[in-house]
C-alpha cells in the first residue's frame, strides 16, 4: 500500500500532467509556496519508492539476486514508471493492453517479460485489477 496525503496526491498529478513546467508554476497551481511543492513532491516520489524497493520485492519472491538481476529490475522499474504516469496521472487505471504496448513500444520488452513483471507485481500487492483495468494497491 502505498501511503500519500492528500496533498501529495495533488501535487503528483499537477506535477505529472505538466511536466514542463517549472515548480513555480506548478506550486501556484496548487495554491501553495515553492518550497512546500518541492517538499510534497519529494516526499511523495521517497514514498512511492519506498514502497516496493526493487531488491527487496525480489528478494521477497525468493530470485537468487543473480547475474538476471538488472534486467528484471529495470523491467520492474519502467513497468512501476508505465503505471505512476498512468494511475496517478488522473486516469487512476490503466489496461494491461496499454502497459504491454508501451513496454514494448517505448523500452522493448517483449510480451513475456512483461507479463513476467507483471504476474511478480500482482502477486506482490502493489496493483490490483479489477474488471479489466488495472489500478495500484
Amino acid at each position: 500500500m502505498i501511503n500519500l496525503t492528500d496533498k501529495q496526491i495533488m501535487v503528483l498529478r499537477i506535477y505529472l500532467k505538466n511536466p514542463n513546467l517549472n515548480q513555480k508554476k506548478l506550486a501556484e497551481m496548487c495554491n501553495i509556496t515553492q518550497p512546500e511543492f518541492s517538499r510534497l513532491l519529494s516526499r511523495a516520489k521517497k514514498n512511492i519508492k519506498k514502497s516496493i524497493s526493487t531488491v527487496t520485492f525480489i528478494k521477497e519472491l525468493g530470485y537468487l539476486l543473480t547475474g538476471e538481476l538488472p534486467e528484471m529490475e529495470e523491467c520492474v522499474e519502467k513497468l512501476r514508471e508505465v503505471v505512476y504516469q498512468n494511475t496517478l496521472g488522473g486516469d487512476f487505471y490503466v489496461s494491461e493492453e496499454h502497459i504491454f504496448r508501451t513496454m514494448k513500444q517505448i523500452y522493448g520488452f517483449t510480451e513475456e517479460e512483461t507479463g513476467k513483471c507483471l504476474g511478480e507485481l500482482r502477486k506482490s500487492g502493489f496493483i490490483v485489477e479489477k474488471e479489466g483495468k488495472i489500478f495500484l494497491n
